[in-house]
């Protein structure tokens, strides 16, 4: 006789396992998920410099490219974004790539003095690795994915609080 998978007894497990994480510790990880995460799809554009860190494809480790993000979501200093990369010398599109960035206007609010004009503009400031596979230009994308390190600002209607 064979036996099936019981689903809802693993599901029910789950869920009470979750309930008892929230209240047996003191850092309870889905009201800090609920309290930290920000949605920013669709308000945030970040424009940068992406530098190729390993990987394969046509583009050598090294070299340079223009990027344009999307953000997804932030959570506390990290912020997820989507977007492309293009080779600067003809414009042509390298890879669509996932990011995760961390914002330096966390780390900038630790410190008690005022910011300076200059400190303001590194708010916005996004750094971060991203993974680059050609979805729309290439038959077989996850052949040549690659490793790009990216500085981007982001312009957003509202300047990032970092929380």
């Amino acid at each position: 006789m064979k036996m099936r998978m019981p689903w809802f007894i693993i599901f029910l497990a789950l869920m009470a396992s979750i309930f008892g994480a929230e209240k047996a510790f003191a850092w309870n990880p889905i009201l800090d998920i609920q309290q930290n995460l920000i949605w920013t799809l669709g308000e945030e554009a970040q424009l940068g410099t992406a530098y190729k860190i390993g990987g394969s494809g046509p583009v050598a480790i090294g070299q340079r490219g223009d990027s344009a993000m999307l953000g997804i979501f932030d959570y506390r200093f990290l912020k997820f974004s989507y977007g492309a990369i293009s080779n600067p010398q003809d414009g042509s599109k390298i890879g669509d790539g996932l990011k995760t960035g961390l914002m330096l206007n966390y780390f900038l609010g630790w410190f008690k003095s005022p910011q300076t004009p200059a400190m303001q503009m590194l708010n916005n400031i996004n750094i971060g690795p991203t993974v680059s596979i050609p979805l729309l230009t290439d038959p077989h994308p996850l052949k040549y994915p690659s490793v790009w390190i990216e500085a981007n600002y982001e312009f957003s209607g509202m300047p990032s609080t970092g929380k």
